[in-house]
């Protein structure tokens, strides 16, 4: 089974912005070196502690310092971006790492309603944006398809029609499904969203398509068990907090983490947090992994970087290397 990484560009406690970008492209390389099929960037903005808000500038760094992996955007929140500017910059990256470009595609902003009228500077584009019409359009502009009526007819992309990406969806619902099945893309389920619903989809989703999808999911692994608890403690603190309007990605030091006292209220959430997510040891991961595999009919998990920080990210990931399993 393929094992890919998903990667928000966290501050950890006590980095700048400069140092998480320079931990990520360690990762990356690491990633790379450990034989991991994908590396991707989020699209999130609005937020203190995640910096990945452009994963075109990302994925355009890290084409310095790869060679074999794929790198994409997980993803791309297309209700956020023109159609043309995501085909420009896309069949950019594409023409400098050919048949290696993931464009993976959301439906959502990734912030709050106030940053995306930021972002699509227009309440009517809000109200009245038909993504069916964007991912038309997307595909017209790098195929050069657009019938001699249509008014982008006229509109080119330098070579494009050479340099087209893997367009891929995404979705945490019944919703994103129908977009993957309907134009035909591969899709990824967005599993430390929506964990209640993955199985059905993405078994829809095999049935619909006769193709297997990706499974996203949040992914903590150390030594042992234990550890990996006291590891997730503090993401589990953050997301309860989040949940009840407080904070903004901060997160607490994993000491004051397992410290903190959960209100009866905080504890019913709690379980709901953990659900999104799964810890352990390499055994107890790898064996997690291989139920999603038959219950999902997936053939690839894609982790969702969740470490508190950056050294215990690079050992897990060296935990669950692919290459040790191939030796």
């Amino acid at each position: 089974m393929k094992l890919s990484i998903l990667d928000f560009v966290t501050i950890h406690t006590g980095n700048t912005q400069k140092e998480a970008i320079e931990n990520s492209i360690e990762t990356l390389k690491l990633a790379e070196d450990l034989g991991y099929h994908r590396y991707w960037f989020t699209e999130h903005h609005n937020s203190n502690r995640l910096v990945s808000t452009a994963p075109d500038l990302m994925i355009a760094l890290a084409l310095q310092h790869v060679s074999k992996i794929r790198l994409g955007s997980g993803g791309i929140m297309l209700p956020n971006h023109s159609a043309l500017k995501v085909a420009e910059n896309f069949a950019i990256l594409e023409s400098m790492y050919p048949g290696k470009i993931d464009l993976g595609l959301g439906r959502a902003a990734g912030t709050n309603p106030q940053t995306a009228l930021a972002l699509a500077r227009s309440n009517d584009v809000m109200k009245n944006n038909s993504f069916d019409e964007q991912i038309d359009e997307l595909t017209n502009f790098f195929n050069h398809s657009f019938a001699s009526s249509h008014p982008y007819s006229t509109i080119k992309l330098s070579d494009s029609v050479n340099h087209v990406p893997n367009v891929v969806m995404l979705g945490s619902s019944h919703g994103g499904v129908q977009f993957a099945i309907k134009h035909e893309l591969p899709f990824v389920f967005a599993g430390h969203i929506s964990p209640d619903l993955m199985e059905g989809v993405l078994n829809y989703y095999y049935q619909q398509s006769g193709n297997k999808g990706v499974a996203a999911l949040g992914v903590i692994c150390a030594e042992t068990d234990e550890e990996a608890k006291k590891l997730a403690s503090s993401y589990e603190l953050m997301w309860v907090r989040l949940l009840q309007g407080l904070g903004n990605f901060d997160r607490m030091s994993i000491e004051d983490a397992l410290a903190y006292q959960y209100s009866a209220h905080e504890l019913v959430i709690l379980e709901g947090v953990r659900s999104k997510f799964i810890t352990g040891s390499k055994e107890t991961i790898e064996a997690k992994f291989k139920q999603i595999q038959e219950s999902c009919n997936v053939d690839e998990i894609m982790m969702v970087d969740i470490y508190p920080d950056h050294e215990s990210r690079l050992k897990g990931y060296r935990l669950l290397s692919p290459e040790s399993d191939a030796s």
